[in-house]
């Protein structure tokens, strides 16, 4: 039938020949750790431009968002704790 000109059975045939597209894409994204607030901004910036430049998708933007945003508080919060327990070894002196 698909010979024939049957566009809906051509369809479900290339359906079922070629594998499905995957609905993501691996993207590289360089997180260095020693992050700063400004690295953050910047990386943000170029995932804005990326988007824009339609090379991900919006989904893709939002997870390294999201990374970017998870990676950055694990900064803080471990450059926090340092703090904290150089504190507590100063006043036990």
């Amino acid at each position: 039938m698909a010979i024939n000109g049957d566009s809906q059975m051509l369809k479900i045939f290339l359906e079922r020949l070629l594998p499905p597209k995957p609905l993501d894409e691996p993207v590289q994204l360089n997180l260095s750790d020693k992050m700063s607030i400004e690295d953050s901004i910047n990386i943000s910036k170029q995932v804005i431009n990326l988007m824009g430049n339609e090379e991900i998708t919006p989904e893709q933007a939002k997870t390294m968002f999201a990374t970017v945003k998870y990676y950055q508080e694990s900064v803080v919060l471990h450059d926090l704790l340092s703090c904290i327990k150089r504190l507590e070894k100063h006043m036990q002196k």
